[in-house]
């Protein structure tokens, strides 16, 4: 009988090449022989480490007698399947062994034919419990992130309901005093009031914005790309920042190309993107500081920049500005909502394909920046 076509392709599968040492089927190449019934009919020493089963005891056995209980049935379909002449199977089981308990393998089964007729099978058996194990450290890994968002969202919950009652207090009490209801007040205290109420609505924005980013963080992003003109969308962003920038007297200067640079984008996302940013600047900036924006074409992409005249950030801190967690100082510093959306704006620029990044010296002020692809072929644009 030659089967030198089977011994063949079960080597490719088990990756034995000219690269590695040839061994026989009399010296124990991984591949074993089971009749039609799945009876054990010539067993490597292979399958005696596996299993813990001598050789002897395993031609006494069947290859479904050796896997667990579950994954019996899935075994004697793929038997089944072979002796009904499917050419090659592959399935994943788990062998049983009196030494360990279980061990995943890759099962292998081709035809074995005899005078025209298929009189059982040629199998092998690949170790995969290295790979199983990686797979189950990374699902671990992704249950433990499923539960931080989790974590996060209901954090964030939480402290909008314990926040936002004492805020409307405080909020009602303000403008109670503001309409002179407990008697006049003079022009000073009425400054320092119509301040305190600028503060708690910031706080509100602050707070809503700090929620539905918590909602959002652990979605995947989905983009309605159309093609958005840059220009316009910084433009529409500057123009709902307009009272908080002539608020800090801050200056202002934006750079644009002659020609109106357009990318296939998701107009909502990117106004998001911008927005953070923005906001950040102005925020950083002191009082009669400056913005410097620009819009250029860099290869095939459209590059992003706004340099704000803030204190700079610190060459450690650089790398870590657009993760989802800071350090203690920051939060302490009540950077959280700005954390979450520069993380945010991270991810909706790398699923537009982008990058972005911060470039930044302490007491030189701080310059952030995002690409995003040019392409020229899109559905819809932007009106």
């Amino acid at each position: 009988m030659d089967i030198s076509t089977e011994i063949e392709e079960l080597k490719k599968l088990l990756e034995i090449g000219p690269g590695k040492k040839e061994v026989s089927i009399e010296r124990d190449l991984p591949i074993f022989e089971i009749d039609r019934d799945g009876n054990f009919t010539s067993v490597p020493s292979m399958m005696e480490e596996i299993t813990g089963f001598s050789r002897e005891e395993l031609n006494l056995l069947s290859l479904q007698n050796i896997a667990f209980v579950e994954d019996r049935s899935s075994v004697i379909q793929t038997i089944e399947a072979v002796m009904d002449g499917s050419r090659m199977l592959i399935s994943e089981i788990e062998i049983f062994s009196e030494k360990t308990g279980s061990h995943p393998v890759e099962l292998i089964l081709l035809p074995r034919i005899e005078d025209g007729e298929i009189t059982g099978a040629w199998g092998a058996v690949r170790d995969i419990e290295g790979r199983k194990y990686m797979e189950d450290k990374l699902e671990v890994t992704r249950q433990i992130q499923e539960a931080s968002w989790q974590f996060l969202q209901d954090f964030v919950s939480l402290m909008a309901r314990e926040i936002r009652q004492p805020m409307t207090t405080i909020l009602l009490t303000l403008e109670m005093l503001d309409s002179s209801f407990f008697g006049p007040i003079n022009d000073q205290q009425k400054e320092k009031v119509d301040q305190l109420i600028s503060l708690v609505g910031r706080m509100k924005s602050i707070l809503n914005e700090a929620i539905a980013t918590s909602r959002d963080i652990g979605e995947e992003i989905k983009l309605d790309r159309k093609m958005v003109s840059m220009k316009r969308a910084i433009s529409d962003v500057l123009g709902d920042k307009e009272d908080r920038i002539r608020e800090k007297k801050i200056e202002v200067t934006a750079n644009y190309p002659k020609d109106n640079l357009k990318a296939p984008a998701d107009r909502k996302m990117i106004y998001q993107a911008l927005t953070t940013l923005m906001e950040n600047s102005i925020d950083i900036s002191p009082k009669g500081g400056h913005l410097m924006i620009e819009l250029t074409r860099k290869g095939d992409e459209v590059q992003f920049s706004i340099a704000d005249s803030g204190p700079g950030i610190n060459e450690e801190d650089v790398s870590s500005i657009f993760d989802k967690i800071h350090d203690n100082q920051e939060r302490e510093k009540g950077y959280f909502k700005g954390g979450l959306n520069m993380y945010m704006a991270k991810r909706i620029v790398e699923t537009h394909g982008g990058r972005i990044w911060c470039e930044s010296f302490p007491g030189l002020g701080s310059t952030y920046l995002f690409t995003i692809p040019l392409e020229k072929e899109v559905e819809h644009e932007e009106k």
